[in-house]
């Protein structure tokens, strides 16, 4: 973001800046609300005038309405935001009100996320133009801290975010284009050369808005219902394009516990066309059939036909029979043939050549009794039940459809099929229209600027289809009206496959990765997000429409595009058990308060002894530095993190030498520079804390190049390490990886059953390499792991784990991430100077490059995090020696390079400052911490686990009553006395089935 210019001249250039005195932290007082400051913008922009004069009246009227649209500058308000003190042991608020089991919240906090993503390094180019729909504080995740059962205690006032200027207005420019939106359904005229980037607003679609979900019974359709309410007014949606909150995603895997094992199926060969799951067995489509079972993984029977004929769609049918669910497999073939495969006589029982001549069969589609099948030349036959068989059968069809050729997606959604060819999206009733209005077949474009189309889906009860695109965007449209109602911006990555599971949306990617989204809130949440399939995308996700009958097991296949299938938990039971554990854990934990001290410092590869220069007062500073605690207590743990212990500056001259193997005379000296500081703060911490009674012990200290991190524990806590669990791992950036001059060190310990990690890094410097910055965090936090500890002699409860198994950094419930994170101020060096003077925090705020990352860049791995309000000088760059910014002839501008973020549930910072030492370009920081741990007392634990899985069972019996009413509901048993029967008989299908039969 640049900065409003400024009317002051700028000084001399090597003017020499001193500031009177060190400034320290100081406690904010809170401010009023921010006013929304926008900045009209004059553009000589017309329109295109042959194209123009093709537009209706009411979109050329949009057309010279457009043009003059001012840009919007972001903007936030502060009379709302949360708190970056906020006492964290208060009731929190969510979203999401509480829902029954199908919409429960599956997120394990409300104001921690798992955003540790493998497809954060990307940016969007339209990151400028992003604006939430609620207010945000850069400076914390958006979220509040979750109660904790111990005492509460006092926090400082919390500040507010701060306000941007208005953006004055820029001259034309003869070179800028305009953006486009991504979500409009006109194109715009193309203007000559406008005078500034913009995107022009066009009108409101008409449509719906999702509304929040209100708690569900246990009908099939209120279970699943969503809440439709009318837009009001005109102008562009507020919710379009908006960036679903990740800040409550975990990425622990959606396998089955408790049941026998279900294994993943491993193709020999690539170029899975189809498949599908029942029950105890997948069906896939290669070169021929192939048929798995999921209990075993072995390979059952294989299916050819003839020559250069490769099977390309593939289901197992529906029968209103329950011993034959499952037993029927429809097989399309690349020349038009149909086949139905009897899996348990392992004969084909029908075969079919006559329809589908000359197409082939791209897509088979289960709706209700029948079965639909469309060839790639627009051939659509809907093949109707078999009174006699119970099961749909290919003898004769009920009726032929043509709709376009090569649709690439093809779903049912109640009498329709909805198809898409990957540019419009097409509508067709199927069945007569006799004694129901007449529909006509409808066609929509794709909105202007979105990338193209790859799959459709539904969710039973909800009015809508979803769209997945190219460019990681979801719409939403609406079955009734067949319009727009909004636009998901879900990630930067190509949505390969979506499929609708009870309330939830299941998205997979390119990239491997699935998600879990709820999208009613108004803000759409990412319940969960893992790495499905490694190093291929995942091409196709279905659904077991009997498994929950069957087998209890409410299964999602995941097909990858090198063959491999995987079997997912669709009620995501662990999930639900192990928040169902979180929920609970003051009846069975212990909690207490831990304090925890933070520092980290860039020292500009000095040495100890220059602590003694200018008659100790560098000394005295870096002693109050480890001491800054002392107004609360001795702390329990402290964490100290080095940056540039070496000289980073002569490692880059010499990177050649380092890729093929460090000289033994240059790795000594680095060698010795680690024990020095080792000794040296071993030693320091030892003399400061004696006089006090307290005793520390060196837990872990690590180094890579120029990082180093020590961790420091109280005598009375060191027999509450889990030490056998305590692991460091470290991650190279620099170089694209090769090289540590950057990159981070992890060091996870366990403190009784409290899991804490500890990121010491250093990002990418320069003040323009904000994007490298943001992918270095992204790798930094991806690429450290830990053994799982579960694979250690002894147990690691889920609740030790909130957001995972242990494997990853943000996996532990406490996370501090420290170090030269090197974001800059993007202000001249004058004004940055002249505002840290006056101590105007708020106006460098609205520039610190981290903090606009956190608002405007969803993808942004660090938006998790939380941090304090910056209210000290800026901590970089100093001439080493002095208190006196940058005098060279770079004039580096002042910038918060060192920080110390965070992220937990029970987390409460007592402070953030800096200290004033100066042997480094950089001052020390520091920041002081409490933090609730717990130990969980076993005997208590087993009664509640007990208690939590049995009630997750009734509701699992629940979900397994709806799902079979609802089943023969779908073959036309409605008379009321049909859940009577079926509760008479226990749920036994195949009785309900004889008795209604002879009824």
């Amino acid at each position: 973001m640049s900065s409003p210019s400024q009317a002051a001249p700028p000084p001399p250039r090597r003017a020499s800046i001193q500031l009177a005195t060190p400034l320290a932290a100081q406690h904010h007082q809170p401010r009023g609300p921010s006013p929304l400051l926008t900045s009209p913008v004059e553009s000589g922009m017309t329109t295109n005038s042959a194209r123009f004069r093709n537009l209706t009246a009411p979109q050329q009227a949009y057309e010279h309405l457009s043009i003059q649209t001012p840009k919007r500058v972001f903007s936030s308000s502060s009379s709302n935001a949360p708190s970056a003190t906020t006492a964290p042991y208060t009731n929190s608020t969510s979203p999401v009100p509480e829902r029954g089991f199908a919409n429960m919240d599956l997120s394990d906090s409300q104001s921690d996320s798992d955003e540790t993503s493998d497809d954060s390094d990307k940016e969007y180019e339209d990151a400028e133009e992003y604006h939430p729909s609620a207010t945000i504080n850069p400076f914390m995740n958006n979220t509040d801290a979750l109660p904790r059962p111990t005492r509460a205690r006092t926090m400082m006032d919390s500040p507010a975010p701060p306000c941007l200027p208005a953006r004055p207005a820029m001259k034309p420019s003869p070179t800028r284009q305009p953006y486009a939106l991504p979500d409009q359904g006109i194109a715009p005229a193309l203007p000559p050369k406008p005078a500034v980037r913009r995107r022009p607003q066009l009108p409101q679609d008409p449509g719906s808005l999702l509304s929040l979900g209100q708690a569900m019974d246990d009908s099939e359709a209120s279970r699943n219902a969503y809440q439709l309410v009318q837009t009001v007014g005109s102008g562009p949606s507020a919710i379009d394009g908006v960036f679903p909150d990740y800040s409550r995603s975990n990425r622990r895997l959606p396998q089955f516990s408790g049941v026998t094992e279900v294994h993943d199926i491993h193709q020999k060969s690539h170029g899975v066309r189809a498949f599908s799951v029942s029950n105890e067995q997948v069906a896939t489509a290669t070169s021929n059939i192939r048929i798995y079972s999921l209990f075993t993984g072995d390979n059952i029977s294989s299916y050819g036909h003839e020559k250069d004929n490769k099977p390309t769609a593939l289901l197992f049918a529906q029968s209103r029979r329950p011993e034959s669910l499952g037993q029927y497999l429809w097989a399309g073939w690349s020349e038009g043939s149909l086949q139905v495969i009897d899996t348990r006589t392992m004969e084909v029982v029908e075969k079919k050549r006559a329809n589908h001549k000359g197409g082939c069969v791209i897509h088979i589609i289960r709706c209700k009794t029948q079965v639909w099948t469309v060839d790639d030349t627009g051939s659509v036959f809907i093949w109707p039940e078999d009174t006699m068989l119970g099961r749909p059968t290919i003898q004769t069809p009920l009726q032929s459809l043509t709709i376009p050729p090569k649709q690439i997606c093809a779903i049912a959604v109640q009498d329709m099929l909805w198809s898409s060819d990957g540019t419009k999206i097409n509508v067709v009733r199927v069945g007569s229209d006799a004694g129901r209005p007449k529909v006509q077949p409808t066609s929509m474009d794709i909105p202007f600027g979105i990338g193209p189309l790859t799959c459709l889906a539904t969710i039973a009860g909800s009015g809508q289809v979803f769209s997945g695109h190219e460019d990681g965007k979801v719409i939403l449209w609406s079955i009734e009206t067949r319009e727009k109602i909004r636009i998901i911006n879900v990630h930067a990555y190509r949505i390969m496959s979506l499929l609708g599971v009870g309330s939830y949306l299941w998205a997979g990617f390119t990239t491997g990765k699935i998600y879990v989204l709820d999208l009613r809130p108004e803000v759409p949440v990412v319940m969960k997000d893992w790495q499905a399939h490694k190093d291929s995308g995942v091409a196709m996700l279905q659904l077991d429409e009997e498994g929950l009958i069957l087998g209890s097991r409410h299964q999602v296949g995941s097909c990858a595009e090198n063959g491999e299938i995987r079997i997912w938990d669709g009620l995501m039971a662990k999930d639900r058990l192990t928040k169902g554990m979180v929920d609970r854990s003051k009846e069975y934990c212990q909690w207490r308060d831990l304090k925890i001290l933070v520092c980290s410092w860039n020292i500009d590869a000095s040495k100890p002894a220059a602590q003694d220069v200018n008659g100790g007062a560098d000394r005295r500073m870096f002693e109050l530095w480890l001491t800054s605690m002392d107004q609360d207590g001795p702390p329990d743990i402290i964490s100290v993190g080095f940056q540039e212990i070496v000289d980073l500056e002569s490692k880059k001259m010499t990177a050649k030498s380092l890729l093929k193997g460090s000289k033994r005379a240059e790795t000594e000296t680095i060698s010795k520079q680690y024990k020095r500081w080792q000794i040296y703060l071993t030693t320091k911490i030892r003399e400061l804390y004696a006089p006090q009674g307290v005793n520390y012990k060196l837990l872990e200290c690590s180094n890579l190049v120029g990082l180093f991190s020590c961790v420091f524990v109280r005598d009375q806590e060191w027999g509450n390490i889990r030490t056998e669990w305590t692991h460091v791992d470290m991650v190279k950036t620099g170089l694209k990886g090769y090289h540590g001059n950057k990159g981070g060190i992890a060091t996870r310990l366990i403190i009784d059953d409290t899991s804490i990690s500890f990121v010491n890094c250093h990002l990418a410097a320069g003040q323009s390499h904000t994007r490298q910055r943001n992918i270095d965090a992204a790798n930094v936090l991806k690429k450290l792991s830990h053994p799982n500890p579960a694979i250690s002699n002894g147990i690691v409860h889920p609740e030790v784990f909130w957001f995972g198994d242990g494997t990853m950094t943000m996996d532990h419930e406490v996370c501090f991430l420290t170090g030269d994170l090197n974001y800059r101020i993007d202000v001249k060096f004058s004004e940055a100077v002249s505002r840290v003077q006056t101590q105007d925090w708020s106006y460098l705020h609205q520039h610190d490059q981290l903090l606009q990352q956190k608002l405007r860049n969803p993808q942004f791995v660090l938006r998790a995090f939380n941090e304090s309000e910056l209210r000290f000088a800026p901590t970089y760059k100093y001439d080493p020696g002095t208190d006196t910014y940058d005098t060279s002839s770079k004039h580096r501008t002042p910038a918060w390079c060192d920080r110390i973020l965070w992220r937990g549930r029970h987390v409460k910072q007592l402070f953030y400052k800096r200290s004033e030492c100066r042997v480094s370009d950089h001052k020390p920081i520091s920041g002081g911490f409490v933090v609730g741990v717990k130990r969980i007392d076993e005997a208590h634990r087993r009664v509640v686990e007990h208690q939590v899985k049995e009630a997750w069972l009734k509701v699992q019996d629940r979900e397994i009553r709806i799902k079979k009413l609802a089943w023969l509901r779908s073959w036309g048993w409605t008379d009321p006395r049909v859940e009577g029967i079926l509760d008479r008989e226990g749920g036994d299908l195949e009785k309900v089935v004889r008795i209604l039969s002879v009824e």
